[in-house]
């Protein structure tokens, strides 16, 4: 059993970059928690969208120790943790697009909390 993320990544970035910023918070976000990471990170195909590179991230549902696979922690299953992991993502590609002196920036708020923040300030 494992959990698939996928994340989108800036096509503005080289490959290493990309697989920098990948690496560093897979590592971080669940690596360090006790989980066992699968990366793949793909470039876009031959048709369709030449931006879309993004990775997908297969992760083990069981912590791992020194003694190996221990019971299911689904304290990783908690919705604010998810909520926490893609505002952590944002902030690590908003981070990265700025060390490349990239303008553009994510926001890993859905579009309608983005269009009522929009809405309370105009």
């Amino acid at each position: 059993m494992a959990r698939e993320v996928q994340l989108a990544l800036p096509h503005e970035m080289d490959a290493a970059g990309r697989e920098e910023l990948v690496r560093g918070f897979v590592q971080v976000q669940f690596v360090d928690r006790g989980m066992v990471a699968d990366v793949a990170i793909h470039a876009p195909g031959v048709k369709g969208d030449t931006r879309n590179h993004h990775a997908h991230v297969l992760l083990t549902t069981r912590a791992v120790s020194p003694d190996g696979f221990e019971g299911k922690n689904r304290d990783w299953n908690a919705k604010d943790l998810l909520e926490s992991w893609r505002e952590e993502w944002a902030d690590e590609v908003n981070a990265a697009l700025e060390r490349y002196d990239i303008a553009d920036r994510v926001d890993h708020r859905s579009l309608e909390a983005q269009r009522a923040d929009h809405l309370e300030r105009s």
